[in-house]
């Protein structure tokens, strides 16, 4: 049945319960069809949010689009998709010359940072 033809049927009932009805059902095919196909291209919402963070807390030292310039910060975009926990132990306590952020980053922040690292990811030469 077609999402038209389903609010027809629903004005047939109490108006009050048939507009809630609609509005519902309209919202949930909204949602279905944003769930079923993203953009082409899109990043993930928490990756996006990682981005923000990361030109926040990271750019200055790990650089822009997570190319590190020189040896002594890692590059993030050759980071083992395996090894997430290490990533989050070294972002909450710190690591040689970086300095802890679980003070500043939560686990939410840790978590869509962690998403757009695994979005730049480049195949080690």
């Amino acid at each position: 049945m077609s999402a038209i033809r389903r609010i027809t049927c629903l004005f047939s009932l109490s108006p009050p319960f048939s507009l809630l009805l609609a509005c519902q059902g309209v919202a949930q095919a909204a949602d279905s069809r944003r769930a079923a196909s993203p953009a082409a291209g899109a990043v993930p919402a928490s990756a996006d949010e990682g981005r923000k963070t990361y030109n926040v807390y990271c750019i200055r030292c790990h650089g822009a689009n997570m190319e590190s310039a020189g040896a002594a910060t890692y590059d993030l975009r050759l980071f083992p998709a395996d090894q997430k926990d290490r990533f989050m132990q070294s972002v909450r306590k710190g690591k040689g010359g970086m300095p802890p952020w679980e003070s500043v980053l939560k686990d939410d922040n840790l978590a869509n940072l962690w998403a757009y690292v695994m979005s730049a990811k480049v195949k080690p030469n």
